[in-house]
Protein backbone atom coordinates (compact mmCIF):
# COMPACT_ATOMS: atom_id res chain seq x y z
CA UNK A 1 0.00 0.00 0.00
CA UNK A 2 1.27 3.45 -0.94
CA UNK A 3 0.19 6.45 1.07
CA UNK A 4 -0.87 9.29 -1.36
CA UNK A 5 0.03 12.05 1.08
CA UNK A 6 1.60 15.74 -0.08
CA UNK A 7 4.39 16.55 2.24
CA UNK A 8 6.29 19.98 2.25
CA UNK A 9 9.46 19.14 1.21
CA UNK A 10 13.02 21.18 0.96
CA UNK A 11 14.26 21.10 -2.53
CA UNK A 12 17.88 22.06 -3.22
CA UNK A 13 19.11 23.07 -6.59
CA UNK A 14 18.18 20.56 -9.65
CA UNK A 15 16.01 18.42 -7.02
CA UNK A 16 12.50 18.27 -7.96
CA UNK A 17 9.29 17.64 -5.72
CA UNK A 18 6.80 14.65 -6.69
CA UNK A 19 3.85 13.25 -4.39
CA UNK A 20 5.94 14.97 -1.31
CA UNK A 21 9.10 12.70 -1.82
CA UNK A 22 12.50 14.76 -3.29
CA UNK A 23 13.51 13.88 -7.12
CA UNK A 24 17.37 13.24 -7.09
CA UNK A 25 19.27 16.16 -9.31
CA UNK A 26 20.97 13.14 -10.88
CA UNK A 27 17.55 11.37 -12.32
CA UNK A 28 16.83 12.31 -15.50
CA UNK A 29 13.37 14.27 -16.35
CA UNK A 30 9.91 12.03 -16.59
CA UNK A 31 9.96 10.20 -20.17
CA UNK A 32 6.81 8.12 -20.03
CA UNK A 33 3.89 9.46 -22.31
CA UNK A 34 0.54 9.70 -21.53
CA UNK A 35 -0.77 6.05 -23.14
CA UNK A 36 2.04 4.58 -21.33
CA UNK A 37 1.70 6.42 -18.13
CA UNK A 38 -2.72 5.48 -18.76
CA UNK A 39 -1.69 1.69 -18.95
CA UNK A 40 0.49 1.74 -15.27
CA UNK A 41 -2.52 3.43 -13.69
CA UNK A 42 -5.07 0.46 -15.42
CA UNK A 43 -2.36 -1.91 -14.10
CA UNK A 44 -2.79 -0.61 -10.21
CA UNK A 45 -7.05 -0.74 -10.68
CA UNK A 46 -6.73 -3.96 -12.03
CA UNK A 47 -4.46 -5.15 -8.72
CA UNK A 48 -1.96 -6.04 -11.08
CA UNK A 49 1.77 -6.03 -9.09
CA UNK A 50 3.83 -3.44 -9.23
CA UNK A 51 7.63 -3.39 -7.85
CA UNK A 52 7.83 -1.17 -5.48
CA UNK A 53 8.97 2.37 -5.47
CA UNK A 54 12.43 2.65 -3.36
CA UNK A 55 13.15 5.77 -1.08
CA UNK A 56 15.99 6.73 0.95
CA UNK A 57 15.50 7.61 4.60
CA UNK A 58 16.61 11.42 5.18
CA UNK A 59 20.09 10.56 6.34
CA UNK A 60 22.24 10.71 4.00
CA UNK A 61 24.61 13.33 3.44
CA UNK A 62 24.13 15.20 0.09
CA UNK A 63 25.84 18.55 1.39
CA UNK A 64 25.55 17.68 5.02
CA UNK A 65 22.27 20.23 4.89
CA UNK A 66 19.57 17.48 4.46
CA UNK A 67 16.25 18.35 6.45
CA UNK A 68 13.81 15.44 7.67
CA UNK A 69 11.75 14.22 6.89
CA UNK A 70 12.44 14.27 3.04
CA UNK A 71 12.31 11.25 1.53
CA UNK A 72 14.72 10.85 -1.67
CA UNK A 73 12.80 8.49 -4.79
CA UNK A 74 15.86 6.00 -5.83
CA UNK A 75 13.87 4.29 -7.94
CA UNK A 76 10.19 5.09 -9.58
CA UNK A 77 10.00 8.77 -10.55
CA UNK A 78 8.36 7.09 -13.85
CA UNK A 79 5.85 5.22 -11.71
CA UNK A 80 4.88 8.42 -9.22
CA UNK A 81 5.01 10.46 -12.24
CA UNK A 82 2.04 8.91 -13.83
CA UNK A 83 0.17 8.82 -10.55
CA UNK A 84 0.72 12.36 -9.79
CA UNK A 85 -0.34 13.21 -13.44
CA UNK A 86 -3.48 10.95 -13.26
CA UNK A 87 -3.81 12.99 -9.50
CA UNK A 88 -4.07 15.96 -11.34
CA UNK A 89 -6.44 14.83 -14.13
CA UNK A 90 -4.27 15.38 -16.73
CA UNK A 91 -4.41 11.63 -17.55
CA UNK A 92 -7.25 9.58 -18.09
CA UNK A 93 -7.87 5.66 -17.73
CA UNK A 94 -10.06 3.10 -19.15
CA UNK A 95 -11.59 4.60 -22.51
CA UNK A 96 -12.02 8.40 -20.59
CA UNK A 97 -12.07 8.17 -16.71
CA UNK A 98 -10.22 10.53 -14.84
CA UNK A 99 -9.39 10.74 -11.31
CA UNK A 100 -12.09 13.71 -10.56
CA UNK A 101 -14.85 11.02 -12.48
CA UNK A 102 -14.03 8.41 -9.50
CA UNK A 103 -16.40 7.61 -6.66
CA UNK A 104 -15.32 7.42 -3.09
CA UNK A 105 -14.99 3.58 -3.44
CA UNK A 106 -12.46 4.04 -6.71
CA UNK A 107 -10.29 6.60 -4.92
CA UNK A 108 -9.68 4.41 -2.03
CA UNK A 109 -9.29 1.59 -4.38
CA UNK A 110 -6.81 3.56 -5.91
CA UNK A 111 -5.04 4.45 -2.71
CA UNK A 112 -4.97 0.52 -1.33
CA UNK A 113 -3.34 -0.57 -5.05
CA UNK A 114 -0.25 -2.23 -4.98
CA UNK A 115 2.44 0.13 -4.77
CA UNK A 116 4.60 -0.58 -2.12
CA UNK A 117 7.36 1.65 -0.85
CA UNK A 118 10.81 0.28 -0.27
CA UNK A 119 12.87 2.89 2.60
CA UNK A 120 16.70 1.68 2.25
CA UNK A 121 18.87 2.94 5.06
CA UNK A 122 22.00 4.58 3.22
CA UNK A 123 24.88 6.84 5.17
CA UNK A 124 27.24 6.63 2.37
CA UNK A 125 28.49 9.53 0.04
CA UNK A 126 26.60 10.58 -2.82
CA UNK A 127 28.75 8.54 -5.06
CA UNK A 128 27.39 5.95 -3.44
CA UNK A 129 23.83 6.91 -3.99
CA UNK A 130 24.21 7.29 -7.45
CA UNK A 131 25.74 3.60 -7.49
CA UNK A 132 22.29 2.31 -6.18
CA UNK A 133 20.31 4.16 -8.42
CA UNK A 134 22.01 2.63 -11.45
CA UNK A 135 21.67 -0.62 -10.34
CA UNK A 136 18.25 -0.37 -9.90
CA UNK A 137 17.57 1.74 -12.54
CA UNK A 138 19.34 -0.09 -15.61
CA UNK A 139 18.69 -3.33 -14.52
CA UNK A 140 16.03 -3.97 -17.04
CA UNK A 141 16.34 -4.64 -20.69
CA UNK A 142 13.75 -3.17 -23.25
CA UNK A 143 11.49 -5.29 -25.15
CA UNK A 144 11.52 -4.78 -28.84
CA UNK A 145 9.72 -4.29 -31.60
CA UNK A 146 10.19 -8.35 -32.20
CA UNK A 147 9.13 -9.25 -28.86
CA UNK A 148 6.02 -6.99 -29.09
CA UNK A 149 5.05 -8.48 -32.44
CA UNK A 150 4.79 -12.11 -30.50
CA UNK A 151 2.67 -10.44 -28.59
CA UNK A 152 0.07 -9.95 -31.32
Amino acid sequence: KFMLERRPVHLYEGERELLGLVVPSFQRPPVWEPARQALFIESLFLGLNSTAIVVTDNEWPTDGRRLPPDELIIDGQQRLTALAAFLANEIAIFDGVRFADLAREDRRRLQDAPLARLKVSYRSPLADLKTLYTRLAFGGVAHTDADFARIG
